[in-house]
């Protein structure tokens, strides 16, 4: 028999027999994976193992009716731990509102409602005094309409001045008017100058009254003096009369001639055009306390005034208006002129409201303390603040590609960090223009082929050669406060993001690509036997096969040998292997195809090592494409 047999397994006789038996069936596993049976004449016939030449095989292997334990379902546990942590959160909050709430509260919301509409009503209908209107005097002016003269009625016909003196220089015309006339000193010397002769003059004639001699009178524009006895019965004419001749006394006849003026025509005030002026120029003041007959007090004739017209109008009202009441219960307050709102409910002080709008729940002290307005305010117009937009980010990103390479393999990176402020959203959703911290003031890079790099700029370049395990790059930014306002919903500056604002610094460590360094493992296939040591030099010189790959695992080493040896070796730092794998049915202890594992150092340019060498007993020939190398 020419081929080699391997294994050899008894039907019936014996579980497995480490020889070949003499008698019963046997089937035997031939080294190139097929099986054969051989009878008792020692005639070997191979049987058929491929797939595709087995006849009569079913299209489809349906499973029989089975079932799993609850561990063999993926995510099953999981899952109905999950919805059993649900159902309890579900029942402790069925609980919790069975527990709190509160029907009395309910009623409470209810009456708050309707107080506020019974408040409503009372605003709507209300009255106010004069007084308790601030500005009433200069409200009524300001909507008073103007008042025209010729419409206003009960006014007098004459407006009679009161007593009263004026200077000169209040008169018009005066003052020329007595430039024209002679001083005080003159007229005294012109008193002086044409004082008459003293004659008896006795004016216009009278025909029954009695005459003396030398008493002189006008009769028909003449002048006449008596020269006789008395004699009423004779006019001027006859012989009791002579002419008198006022020439030889010039200033005599000028005073006959001004009497004569004085006597033969009268005036009425009105025909004296400064009349008044005159008589007032003239008038010596008068003093009120030397006038008599004067009365004890002067009553006003009947009239109004406006309300701007008396000066403590506003005072004098709400002196005189009644003190202003509440309703008990009514929601209002004054105080002084002021009326306010409150919300002055009769619930206990210790009772909880409910949450309502944007208010939250709070002992019913906490809303006493409040206006209607304010209580409202908080139902409607919460306070939203400010709050963080995006936050502040450092991002740290590596030239290249990623992958696993050999240690000592030489790379050139560039690191770029990119540092975002972020951002402020306003509590009214509008977007702040303020970032949220400073401008970044500086970077430290470290890392594989770094110790600590510390710089303003965000960029390093680095060339260094891949350690073992992760070869990972980070940065730290410092950075600056943030500055500038920010606003709640309402438009008021606020301060609830101080901490999120102060200087500090960020750091990434999630750098990428990665590079993960490792030692490579090693195969090598020879139609001589492969010893340990030449296994040591195969890989020192190039000629066996590098897989740049972790070796801590299955190693899968290309197979399909035809009459060769295998050699195969990896770190000392990986587990070591005890089985191989080629099919379901070759597989076994590593020793059943490989000598026992071989320790040896291997020196490369860029590392030395200590390496596991398994190395094929015999020379292997199989069809398949894979035997696989494993720990367990």
């Amino acid at each position: 028999m020419s081929q080699q047999l391997v294994r050899f397994i008894n039907f019936g006789i014996d579980q497995q027999a480490p020889q070949k038996p003499d008698h019963g069936r046997r089937l035997y596993l031939l080294p190139n994976g097929d099986f054969a049976t051989i009878d008792d004449a020692g005639v070997v016939t191979p049987l058929a193992t491929d797939w595709d030449s087995i006849t009569g095989k079913p299209s489809v292997f349906p499973p029989s009716s089975h079932a799993h334990p609850t561990s063999e379902v993926t995510g099953l546990i999981q899952n109905l731990a999950d919805l059993e942590a649900a159902d309890t959160a579900l029942d402790a909050r069925i609980d919790h509102l069975t527990a709190n709430l509160d029907p009395a509260a309910l009623d409470s919301v209810a009456e708050a409602a309707a107080s506020i509409g019974t408040l409503q009503t009372q605003l709507d209908t209300h009255t106010h005094t004069a007084s308790q209107i601030t500005d009433f005097a200069s409200a009524v002016v300001a909507v008073s309409p103007p008042v025209d003269w010729s419409s206003l009625t009960g006014k007098p016909a004459t407006f009679a001045p009161s007593a009263h003196t004026h200077a000169i220089s209040e008169v018009t015309g005066l003052t020329d008017a007595l430039a024209g006339k002679a001083t005080a000193a003159q007229g005294a010397k012109a008193d002086t100058a044409l004082q008459p002769e003293p004659v008896d003059y006795r004016g216009a004639y009278d025909n029954g009254g009695d005459y003396y001699p030398g008493q002189v009178v006008n009769f028909n524009g003449a002048l006449y003096v008596r020269i006789g006895e008395p004699n009423p019965g004779y006019p001027p004419g006859t012989s009791y009369w002579a002419e008198f001749d006022p020439a030889a006394s010039p200033a005599f006849k000028l005073w006959v001639d001004l009497s004569k003026a004085d006597t033969i025509h009268t005036h009425t005030a009105a025909d004296i055009t400064d009349f008044a002026d005159a008589v007032v120029a003239v008038s010596p003041p008068v003093d009120w306390s030397s006038l008599t007959g004067k009365p004890a007090t002067f009553a006003p004739s009947a009239h109004t005034h406006t309300a701007s017209q008396i000066t403590d109008f506003t005072s004098a009202v709400v002196a005189a208006a009644p003190a202003p009441t509440t309703p008990s219960n009514s929601g209002l307050s004054i105080t002084g002129n002021s009326l306010a709102t409150a919300y002055n409910t009769a619930i206990a002080d210790g009772v909880v409201s409910v949450s309502v709008g944007g208010a939250p729940a709070a002992p019913a002290s906490a809303w006493k303390a409040k206006s209607l307005v304010q209580v409202l305010d908080d139902i409607l117009f919460p306070t939203i603040l400010a709050s963080v937009g995006s936050a502040k980010s450092l991002d740290l990103a590596v030239s290249g590609t990623s992958g696993t390479l050999e240690i000592g393999t030489s790379v050139s990176r560039t690191l770029t960090a990119t540092f975002a402020r972020g951002t402020i959203t306003n509590g009214s959703g509008s977007a702040n223009a303020n970032p949220l911290v400073g401008d970044a003031t500086g970077y430290t890079f470290t890392g594989t082929g770094i110790s600590s790099t510390a710089q303003a700029g965000n960029t390093l370049a680095i060339t260094t050669a891949v350690v073992s395990g992760s070869n990972n790059w980070a940065v730290t930014a410092t950075h600056a406060a943030g500055t500038g306002t920010y606003t709640d919903n309402k438009g008021v500056a606020g301060s609830n993001l101080a901490a999120s604002r102060a200087a500090g610094s960020l750091t990434d460590s999630t750098s990428s690509p990665a590079i993960t360094g490792v030692h490579p493992y090693y195969y090598l296939k020879s139609a001589s036997p492969i010893s340990a040591s030449a296994m040591v030099t195969a890989i020192q010189n190039g000629t066996a096969t590098k897989v740049i790959a972790a070796s801590t695992g299955t190693l899968s080493i290309p197979y399909a040998p035809s009459a060769e040896y295998l050699a195969v070796a990896y770190p000392a730092t990986s587990t070591t292997k005890t089985r191989y794998h080629v099919t379901a049915l070759d597989n076994g202890a590593i020793t059943v195809v490989f000598s026992p594992v071989a320790t040896q150092t291997v020196t490369t340019a860029l590392w030395s090592q200590s390496y596991r060498i398994h190395t094929s007993t015999g020379a292997l020939t199989n069809s398949n494409a894979t035997i696989e190398l494993r720990n367990t």
